[in-house]
């Protein structure tokens, strides 16, 4: 009788020598693992996000283009988006990377060289990235005689530990009168 006092005295409370407690553990972490199942089981839908997505042209959320507006699809050649990759991805135009850069050529290009626009250069500094998931961005901005919305996509998927470079796909212009 004095060993059992003695070993809980100085064992930590229990006569084989573990402490009080120690033999609940495992019950308790099956105790939580059953719950968390049950609880996953129960939801509706995984707690994941749905990707974002930006607004297209038409989608509710893109705002509507007066009388006075066009949209313009832009031609992609993917086998020129991969070369421009490869350019990026060796460190050569780093613009390729950035949306609202990539917007402003593609506005300067749809528009055409008769257009009374700005510079690429000139025209970056007023857009604004509106929207920006993984693989879309949607710019717009505006500038003395038009509003722009330049819809781009991210087409390749990304290699090398960096993003693949912004294509730009859709243009709507807007006159402002």
């Amino acid at each position: 009788m004095k060993d059992d006092l003695t070993c809980r005295t100085l064992c930590g409370g229990r006569v084989d020598g573990t402490p009080e407690g120690v033999r609940s553990y495992p019950v308790l972490v099956l105790l939580v693992t059953v719950s968390l199942f049950l609880f996953s089981v129960w939801l509706p839908e995984p707690l994941v996000a749905a990707p974002r997505r930006c607004p297209q042209p038409g989608d509710s959320a893109s705002p509507s283009g007066d009388s006075g507006s066009r949209t313009i699809d832009l031609p992609v050649n993917l086998d020129a988006v991969r070369d421009l990759q490869k350019v990026f991805e060796n460190g050569h135009q780093p613009w390729r990377g950035d949306p609202t850069w990539v917007a402003a050529v593609a506005v300067t290009e749809a528009l055409g060289p008769d257009s009374a626009l700005e510079p690429a250069s000139a025209l970056a500094s007023k857009l604004v990235v509106e929207c920006e998931a993984a693989s879309e961005s949607v710019v717009a901005g505006k500038d003395a005689s038009h509003e722009y919305r330049v819809y781009l996509e991210r087409l390749l998927p990304s290699e090398r530990g960096q993003p693949s470079i912004w294509t730009a796909v859709r243009v709507a212009v807007a006159s402002r009168n």
